[in-house]
């Protein structure tokens, strides 16, 4: 998973690439936060790697949602973003190679 940070710290929980097994349920959070606290962090972008090794922005679908929320700690704004995997699924493509990967969507 990775993030678009656009000079914002992150703080923990730290985001993880997870290993989820196959029909369960999985979920990452990641927090954002401007150290000067001069802006506010408005959104945190979730992408995976596809099978041609790009990557390809996580968006809402029937198996996939997003929930977020902005806090005011002292003089820092934090923004967090978790997004959930309602029933991970594993996809196979084939080409010149077999890419095993959960399928997001």
């Amino acid at each position: 998973m990775l993030l678009d940070t656009s000079a914002f710290g992150i703080v923990e929980p730290f985001p993880e690439n997870i290993y989820p097994l196959e029909y369960t349920k999985a979920q990452v959070t990641c927090v954002a936060f401007d150290a000067e606290g001069v802006r506010v962090p408005e959104k945190i972008t979730f992408v995976r790697r596809d099978e041609f090794d790009r990557f390809v922005e996580l968006t809402p679908n029937d198996n996939l949602y997003f929930t977020n929320k902005s806090e005011q700690q002292g003089k820092y704004c934090t923004y967090a973003c978790t997004v959930y995997l309602n029933c991970v699924q594993v996809c196979v493509h084939d080409s010149a190679h077999v890419h095993r990967h959960v399928a997001l969507t």
